[in-house]
């Protein structure tokens, strides 16, 4: 999984950040009570500036899940689902932030591997206000690409 994350912050502008993780994906092609259906995860998120020095407070700290899709056997298509950025705080409770949606296709000579986009957005606790101690809400959309082949 590789991203860019656009992130629009009132009091420091735009700026671009770059985001690697790992795509998991389970298949099911003879799934009883639908046409076939695939969902998965994205783990292991690192961040990274502009200049590719890694952010690394927020590094594992939260991993996308991509919702059940169904998949189109004519065209080998894997449908619009729901994906949500889930994070983990450090009291272990668990919060979604950012969501939209994934979508893919099967490719390959024998359709093994499988290859989709992912877009995410809304606000999201970006950092701390040094004058308040209180996290920074920003306005962040993420867009990435994921491959993975079995």
């Amino acid at each position: 999984y590789a991203a860019v994350r656009t992130i629009v912050d009132q009091n420091t502008g735009t700026r671009v950040e770059y985001v690697a993780g790992t795509a998991r994906m389970e298949v099911d092609v003879e799934d009883f009570d639908s046409p076939g259906a695939v969902e998965g995860i994205v783990v292991n998120r690192q961040f990274f500036d502009n200049n590719g020095v890694a952010i690394g407070p927020r590094n594992g700290t939260d991993f996308i899940s991509l919702a059940t899709a169904q998949i189109n056997f004519d065209t080998w298509t894997i449908q619009s689902s729901d994906a949500t950025v889930v994070r983990t705080d450090a009291m272990g409770d668990t919060s979604s932030t950012l969501a939209g949606n994934w979508e893919g296709l099967f490719a390959g000579p024998n359709g093994e591997e499988i290859v989709g986009i992912v877009v995410v957005e809304g606000n999201e606790p970006i950092g701390i206000d040094p004058a308040t101690g209180d996290f920074v809400d920003v306005s962040v959309r993420e867009v990435g690409g994921l491959a993975t082949q079995r």
